[in-house]
């Protein structure tokens, strides 16, 4: 049963089974980071509404929660995402429920699209599907277990912090390096791609690199407590320029101990020379999107003169 998260679900614990403490899925700014875990004190704040943009939906009866997902925008308010999930431990069906009901609600506000990151293998995967989410993409995350290593003979890739007017170009870059059936569900036109961007609360720097007069790479480091996360796209005709941007990259985050790169699955240029210099695999992510109905005004009608 879908109802309203209230204070009163603190005493869910003693009461009955408590939900899991680990959230079962990933937000960007949590890559590479341990696992967010299920506090009282968020618990308290979400069913208060004390939390800033986050929209709390639970499962279960007046005196059980059985499963908890929270739900935020993306950048833009047509572009939303699961932001948690929790589920009490053999009440798996649940997380059907909640997912359907965070559909109808990002609805409700005029919302497009819900995006939902899950580790790789896992049952919520599945049950995502059922409840109306398509794969996107999946992400692989490489982590390297030093400090990047450093060249500083070797000459600088030409790459500058993007400017306002550059919007446009690296929305192109995005169109041509996913896939056409990526893009359907991840966004189309530049509005759509621009809602659906991810927002972070670390320090982020971005940059871009220009070739033949259009952008042909966009780099995003995004760093908070030394725990830096690294993000790029190139496109698919600069292959060959993988290395030089590793190497780049690694002049950025000097300094950084055991950064994450997340690569998605159209970077395999980028995948390979990351295990060429000793970078390793540890997490497979899928993201899912579930595209909503749009509201569309019913136009009033107009008296017609005879």
């Amino acid at each position: 049963m879908i109802r309203p998260l209230r204070l009163t679900d603190l005493l869910a614990p003693i009461l009955s089974a408590p939900l899991a403490v680990d959230d079962r899925v990933v937000i960007h700014d949590e890559i590479g980071a341990r696992r967010h875990r299920l506090t009282p004190a968020q618990l308290a704040k979400w069913s208060l509404s004390l939390s800033s943009g986050l929209h709390p939906i639970a499962a279960g009866t007046n005196t059980r929660l059985d499963a908890l997902a929270v739900v935020c925008t993306r950048r833009g308010p047509k572009a939303w995402e699961v932001a948690h999930l929790f589920v009490a431990e053999g009440r798996d069906e649940e997380v059907a429920s909640v997912l359907r009901q965070a559909g109808c609600f990002v609805a409700s506000r005029f919302g497009e699209r819900l995006f939902i990151r899950l580790p790789h293998g896992s049952d919520e995967i599945r049950i995502a599907k059922e409840t109306g989410f398509r794969d996107a993409f999946t992400e692989d995350v490489y982590q390297l277990p030093r400090p990047m290593l450093v060249d500083l003979q070797e000459p600088s890739l030409n790459v500058r912090p993007p400017l306002p007017s550059d919007t446009y170009g690296i929305f192109r870059l995005y169109s041509e390096v996913l896939s056409s059936s990526a893009r359907s569900v991840a966004g189309l036109t530049l509005a759509q791609w621009q809602d659906s961007r991810e927002q972070s609360q670390k320090n982020v720097r971005e940059y871009v690199w220009e070739s033949d007069q259009r952008i042909a790479a966009w780099i995003r480091l995004a760093d908070r407590n030394g725990l830096l996360t690294i993000d790029a796209m190139l496109h698919a005709n600069e292959r060959e320029m993988a290395g030089a941007l590793v190497r780049f990259v690694a002049r950025l985050a000097l300094g950084h101990e055991e950064p994450s790169w997340v690569v998605s699955s159209s970077q395999l240029g980028i995948a390979e020379e990351l295990i060429q210099r000793g970078w390793e695999p540890i997490q497979r992510y899928v993201v899912l999107v579930r595209t909503l109905a749009a509201h569309v005004e019913e136009p009033r009608l107009v008296a017609v003169g005879a």
